[in-house]
């Protein structure tokens, strides 16, 4: 079998919370984040937690968010 592989991805974040925005109306889940992501649900929290520090997502409720219309600070 041999070990196990791994891919990388790389994600502009911002493109991704506008089409957050424009797919959700407002408010996303981490489980419709993982589905239009194609990964598991602690990968999609990872990524609206990362989201999240950059001002694009503010957190609702634990597994939801607010999607912000742009990035915030500096």
């Amino acid at each position: 079998m041999g070990a196990p592989r791994r891919i990388l991805v790389t994600i502009e974040l911002d493109r991704l919370a506008e089409t957050l925005a424009r797919l959700y109306r407002g408010y996303v889940t981490v489980e419709q984040l993982a589905r239009h992501l194609g990964t598991s649900t602690r990968s999609a929290g990872r990524v609206a937690a990362r989201l999240e520090q950059l001002g694009l997502l503010e957190r609702h409720s634990k597994r939801a968010y607010r999607i912000r219309q742009g990035p915030r600070g500096p």
